[in-house]
């Protein structure tokens, strides 16, 4: 187990577009996308060494003959290029021995470890400029209990594969809990969010924002409010308004057809605390 190449960014917004990767997975009947966002697993098993993963949705990942996985690099200091853009390809037994499936088949996470992604960058002498989000950046069941029924979050994720290839960027939105993030949304661990779920966004984090305190900038000489930013949730599924005028509750379809159904603006996440579980199956599979 082996501390994975991080990036140190300011904190903001901006420190979260490196998290998380633009996901194709090729099935036998065509090319699909995916989101996911990467996570330190094992962070409190040894201090400064953690296993890197990226975690998404089972769906997205589903019946994948290949998968691929793109991010940014980063050269001398740190430096990232942003135009510069590695990507890997999944194939046979490398999908199938890399990802691990949440125990609960009614829990739609997985995760795909991400050493073979660093281990392929750095045998081509590159450096994967990736954000790991920690345990200390996700949203703990005692804290929320401190939330309002009404707060703001944003997801970061590439909806029906949108992204700024170019530079590699993933699509950042702005939106609104819609259900109480205290409460487990109709008895599951979940949340309703204010923001539309479109194919692409599976597997996107949802992150409760708000800002508290003051600080300084990086000149040292504005004080500012404080950008606070946890982990709320991993997104799979929303409501759709079918053609038969019914609302249904449905994990993203990663298909395009001249006929769907419409969204309805909202969309519905896995808490983050369902990662607890996922992680001790990863930790099962890699030690014993």
């Amino acid at each position: 187990m082996k501390e994975a190449h991080r990036i140190e960014l300011i904190e903001s917004i901006e420190q979260l577009s490196y998290s998380t990767i633009r996901i194709e997975a090729k099935t036998e009947s065509g090319t699909t996308t995916g989101s996911g966002f990467c996570y330190r697993i094992a962070e409190d098993m040894q201090p400064g060494q953690w296993i890197p993963y990226l975690i998404t949705n089972k769906h997205v990942i589903e019946g994948a003959i290949e998968i691929r996985l793109t991010a940014s690099t980063s050269i001398e200091n740190e430096k990232v290029v942003d135009k510069d853009i590695f990507s890997i390809v999944l194939t046979g037994k490398e999908v199938s021995n890399n990802i691990t499936y949440h125990p609960d088949e009614n829990i739609d996470l997985c995760g795909i470890n991400l050493f073979i992604l660093i281990k392929k960058a750095r045998d081509l002498k590159k450096e994967v400029a990736l954000y790991y989000i920690g345990m200390a950046e996700k949203f703990s069941r005692n804290e929320l209990e401190k939330l309002d029924a009404f707060e703001d979050v944003i997801m970061i994720g590439y909806p029906n594969g949108i992204w700024d290839q170019i530079n590699n960027k993933p699509i950042i939105r702005n939106g609104c809990t819609a259900s109480h993030p205290k409460k487990d949304y109709n008895g599951k661990s979940e949340i309703m969010i204010n923001i539309p779920s479109f194919p692409g966004s599976s597997g996107s984090p949802v992150f409760y924002k708000s800002y508290d305190g003051i600080r300084q900038d990086k000149n040292g000489l504005i004080l500012s409010p404080h950008l606070k930013i946890r982990l709320l949730g991993i997104l799979y599924a929303g409501p759709i308004f079918n053609l038969q005028g019914e609302v249904e509750m449905s994990s993203n379809a990663l298909t395009i057809t001249t006929n769907s159904p419409s969204t309805m603006n909202l969309g519905l996440i896995i808490k983050a605390e369902k990662l607890k579980e996922l992680e001790e199956e990863i930790i099962k599979e890699s030690f014993i």
